[in-house]
C-alpha cells in the first residue's frame, strides 16, 4: 500500500498557531493541500508531520479505504462505500456505480470469465439505466476473442494499476473535493495563477518555459512584431493561403496564379525552396501533414495534389470532388484528410490509397475544414449557412452555433477548444473578428478595428500560448489584438493590396506572416529597438 493509500488518523488536537500574515483561505484546506503536495514530491515523512502537528488529515480513513479497494480490485467492497462519499446528484451516484461495476466487467472479460461478465452486464450494469450508448458499447466486447481486441476496441489499458488510476481520476470528478481532494490541486491552482499573469501580459509574444518560475511574477521582455523583417517575392497574383509546418522548418503560399511555393525557415532568413506546379486554377487551401514532409493542396481545378514538400516531389492527385476543393486538412494520425467543395460534398479519405472513407452529402457549402483532436466528432467546419458544425466519422452532424451574417474563415487555436470566426458582410467594412469557445458554446469576445467587409480574410492564434490575434485587412494592414483583453497592440503597414492571410510561426512566437492581394509575403517581427527595451 502506498504512502498516500496510508491511513492516517487525526492526530491529537494541536494548539491554535497564529498564522504570520492574515489570508483569505482556510487553513485545513491550506494544509491538506500542502499535505498532498508533500506526498506527491515523496516527502512522506514530512506529511505525517504536517498532519500531526496541524491536527488536519488530509483524507479521512474511509475515504483511504474506498481508493485503497479501487486499486486492489476488490468492487464489491468498494461499492459498499459509495455511500460515504457523500454525492450531491442521485445522477452522481449512478455514474459513481457505473464506473465500478464497467471496471469490473472489463477485467471479467480480460480473465476470459465471460458468463461471469455477462452476469455483471445484465443484473448490475442495465439495471443502472445509467448510459444506453455506453452499454450497447460494452455488450459488444462479449464478442472479443483476445485481450488486445478487448484493449483495442475499448481504449482500455486492461486490469492493473494503469487502468485503476484511470478509473479513480473519473471518479474524483464525481466526488466533492470536500472529500476526495483533486489530483495534484497545489500544482493545479499554481498553473491557474500563472496562467492569468500571461493573459494579463501586454505584449506577450514569447514562448512559455518548461519550469517557469513560482519566485517572481511572469514579465515578457520583447514586443509584439512591428517591422517587416522580409519581403518575399515569387507569386504573380494574389496570395491566399499560408501555413507553417508543424515545427516551422518550411512555409507553404499558394496563389490565385495556380502555384504553391515552399519556403525554407531554417537559417537567418526565410529562403525560397522550391514552387509547386501542377495545378490548373487557383490553390485555395493547404496543410502540411505532422511528420513534416507530407503536404495537401486544394484547388479550384477541382483536384487536391499531395507532394513531398521539403523536395517538391508530387505524390497523388486526388479527384474527390465535382466542384472547385474549398478547404484541405489532415487528420491527427496522418494517414487520413478531410475536403471540402463548392458541390457541397465533404469526404475524408485515406491518403495513401485514395480509398474514399467517408462521404456527407449537404444542403450547404462548406467554407473551412479542421481536424480535431477530438475522437467522436473530429472535423470542425464552417458552413454557407452561417454556422459551425462538427462531423464525426459514422457520419454525424451536429450544429455547434449560428452567425448573424455570412462566416468569412475560420481557425482553431492548438488545443482545439476556442475558434475565431471572421464574419463577411458586403453592406459593412467593420464586421468583427469573433472569439468562440468551443467547449461550453459561447462566444468570449469580440475584436474591431480592422477592415472586414465581403472578402475572404484570414485570422490566427499566436504569441507565446496563443495570447495574441492577428488578422488580415481590407485596408492593406495587419492587425494585432491582445486576446484577453480585445486592445489593438499594432497595426501594421507595408502592403499596398488587401491583407488575405496572415499565420504565426509555431515555433517562435515573435515571428508573423501576411500574404496580400499585392503578390508579396511580408515577415514581421519586433524591431531592435523594442526587442531591447
Amino acid at each position: 500500500m502506498s504512502a498516500d493509500e496510508r491511513p492516517l488518523k487525526r492526530a491529537r488536537t494541536a494548539p491554535a498557531i497564529q498564522m504570520a500574515a492574515p489570508h483569505p483561505f482556510d487553513r485545513d484546506e491550506l494544509v491538506r493541500l500542502m499535505t498532498q503536495c508533500a506526498i506527491d514530491l515523496g516527502y512522506t515523512q514530512t506529511a505525517a508531520e504536517l498532519q500531526h502537528e496541524s491536527g488536519v488529515s488530509f483524507q479521512s480513513t474511509t475515504i483511504n479505504q474506498f481508493r485503497a479497494f479501487v486499486m486492489e480490485g476488490r468492487w464489491e467492497e468498494a461499492v459498499a462505500q459509495v455511500p460515504v462519499l457523500e454525492l450531491v446528484t442521485p445522477e452522481d451516484s449512478a455514474a459513481v456505480h457505473f464506473l465500478l461495476k464497467e471496471q469490473k466487467y472489463l477485467e471479467l472479460l480480460e480473465r476470459g470469465e465471460v458468463a461471469e461478465a455477462l452476469v455483471v452486464l445484465q443484473t448490475e450494469l442495465t439495471p443502472l439505466g445509467y448510459d444506453e450508448r455506453e452499454l450497447h458499447r460494452l455488450t459488444a466486447l462479449v464478442m472479443c476473442t483476445t485481450p488486445a481486441e478487448l484493449y483495442a476496441r475499448h481504449e482500455w489499458a486492461g486490469a492493473g494499476e494503469k487502468s485503476r488510476l484511470m478509473l479513480m481520476k473519473k471518479l474524483q470528478r464525481l466526488v466533492p473535493a470536500s472529500k476526495l481532494v483533486p489530483e495534484n490541486r497545489l500544482v493545479e491552482l499554481l498553473k491557474q495563477a500563472q496562467q492569468w499573469q500571461y493573459s494579463q501580459c501586454e505584449f506577450h509574444t514569447t514562448s512559455l518555459p518548461h519550469t517557469p518560475s513560482l519566485l517572481q511574477d511572469h514579465r515578457c521582455s520583447h514586443a509584439v512584431p512591428n517591422a517587416a523583417s522580409q519581403v518575399l517575392a515569387g507569386h504573380t497574383d494574389e496570395v491566399w493561403f499560408l501555413k507553417f509546418s508543424r515545427c516551422g522548418c518550411y512555409l507553404a503560399s499558394s496563389s490565385k496564379d495556380a502555384r504553391v511555393i515552399v519556403w525554407s525557415t531554417e537559417g537567418e532568413h526565410v529562403s525560397h525552396l522550391h514552387e509547386l506546379t501542377g495545378h490548373q486554377k487557383p490553390v485555395s487551401d493547404l496543410d502540411w501533414g505532422g511528420n513534416e514532409a507530407l503536404l495537401l493542396t486544394a484547388s479550384s481545378d477541382h483536384s487536391i495534389r499531395l507532394w513531398n514538400g521539403p523536395t517538391g516531389e508530387s505524390i497523388r492527385v486526388f479527384h474527390c470532388h465535382t466542384k472547385e476543393v474549398q478547404a484541405v486538412t489532415w487528420f491527427p494520425d496522418g494517414r487520413r484528410f478531410g475536403s471540402a467543395g463548392l458541390d457541397k460534398r465533404v469526404v475524408v479519405v485515406e491518403a495513401s490509397t485514395g480509398q474514399l472513407l467517408q462521404q456527407f452529402d449537404l444542403a450547404f457549402v462548406v467554407h473551412s475544414l479542421f481536424a480535431t483532436q477530438g475522437e467522436e466528432w473530429p472535423l470542425l467546419a464552417s458552413c454557407s449557412d452561417r454556422k459551425l458544425r462538427e462531423f464525426n466519422l459514422d457520419g454525424g452532424c451536429q450544429v455547434l452555433m449560428s452567425e448573424p451574417c455570412p462566416i468569412s474563415s475560420l481557425s482553431v487555436s492548438a488545443d482545439g477548444r476556442f475558434a475565431l470566426v471572421s464574419l463577411c458582410y458586403e453592406h459593412s467594412t467593420q464586421n468583427p473578428l469573433r472569439l468562440w469557445d468551443l467547449t461550453n458554446r459561447t462566444m468570449v469576445r469580440e475584436f474591431r478595428g480592422h477592415a472586414q467587409g465581403r472578402y475572404v480574410i484570414r485570422a490566427g492564434f499566436g504569441g507565446g500560448g496563443g495570447a495574441l490575434i492577428a488578422s488580415g485587412s481590407e485596408d492593406h494592414k495587419v492587425y494585432i489584438w491582445h486576446r484577453c483583453k480585445g486592445d489593438v497592440l499594432e497595426a501594421l503597414e507595408g502592403h499596398v493590396g488587401m491583407v488575405n492571410c496572415v499565420v504565426w510561426h509555431p515555433q517562435d512566437a515573435s515571428m508573423l506572416v501576411s500574404g496580400s492581394d499585392d503578390g508579396t509575403i511580408r515577415v514581421w517581427r519586433p524591431s531592435r529597438a523594442q526587442s531591447e527595451s
